[in-house]
C-alpha cells in the first residue's frame, strides 16, 4: 500500500494558516479579547524553560473554557468563507491523482483537529492526524494531547500510521513547505517541498528533494 502525506498550512492552503484565520475571526466578533492575551502571556512566563518554538505551537490558552460545539460551528464558517476559496488548485489536483491511483491520503498537520476536520471531509481524505485539544465537560482546557504533530512528532505519527496500515514508505509521498516537515520528508521515498522559503530551498536542493510551486 502507498500513502501520500500532506501538510496543510502553506502547502494545501495558501496564505495564513487555518488557526490564524480562526483567531482573526474570533477577535473580529469579540469572542476573544485582552483577557485572553493576558492568559497567553502568563502561559509563556510559567513555561519559559521549555523551547520557545514548541511553546509558540502548543499554546492554545486563548481557547480555555470555550465551548467545543460553539468553536466547531465557527470553524465551519471559517472553512466556507475563508479556507475553501484559498485552497491551492495544484494541491487538490495532486490529491485527486493519488486518490485515482488508489493510494491512501493523509493530512498530517500541527493544525487543531476541529479546524482541520472540515477540510478533511471536503477533500475526502482517508485519515487526518492533527493537534488534539483536551476536553472537559464539552469545553477546551487549552492543553494539547501528545504527541504533537510538529517536527519529530510528525515522524512518529507517520511511522505509526504506516505500520498500522501496512504502508510502504519507500514508495510513499510527503508534501510540506517548511523545516518543520524535514522529519516527515526523511520518512518517505518521494518527498516534495512546496513553496519553500530560501533556507528550505537550500535544504531541499542539498537533499535532492523535489521542489514545486503550488
Amino acid at each position: 500500500m502507498i500513502g501520500a502525506f500532506f501538510d496543510v498550512d502553506k502547502t494545501i492552503l495558501r496564505g495564513d494558516s487555518i488557526e490564524r484565520r480562526f483567531i482573526k475571526h474570533l477577535w473580529r466578533i469579540k469572542e476573544i479579547g485582552i483577557s485572553d492575551l493576558i492568559r497567553t502571556i502568563v502561559f509563556f512566563v510559567t513555561e519559559r524553560k521549555r523551547p520557545f518554538p514548541f511553546l509558540l505551537k502548543s499554546n492554545k490558552a486563548y481557547l480555555y473554557g470555550r465551548s467545543v460545539d460553539e468553536m466547531r460551528a465557527i470553524a465551519e464558517t471559517i472553512f466556507t468563507k475563508d479556507v475553501l476559496p484559498n485552497l491551492s488548485s495544484r494541491a487538490t489536483e495532486t490529491i485527486k491523482i493519488h486518490q485515482d491511483r488508489g493510494e491512501i491520503i493523509i493530512l498530517l498537520t500541527g493544525g487543531l483537529d476541529f479546524l482541520v476536520q472540515p477540510l478533511a471531509e471536503y477533500l475526502k481524505v482517508d485519515a487526518c492526524m492533527s493537534s488534539r485539544l483536551e476536553l472537559i465537560d464539552g469545553h477546551f482546557t487549552g492543553r494539547l494531547i501528545p504527541p504533537y504533530p510538529y517536527r519529530h512528532g510528525k515522524r512518529l505519527l507517520l511511522e505509526g500510521f504506516a505500520m498500522n496500515r501496512c504502508i510502504d514508505l519507500k514508495l510513499s509521498y510527503a508534501y510540506g513547505d517548511s523545516i518543520a516537515d524535514i522529519d516527515m520528508f526523511r520518512c518517505v521515498g518521494n518527498p516534495a517541498v512546496i513553496n519553500p522559503g530560501t533556507r528550505m530551498t537550500y535544504i531541499a536542493r542539498k537533499m535532492g528533494w523535489k521542489i514545486a510551486k503550488w
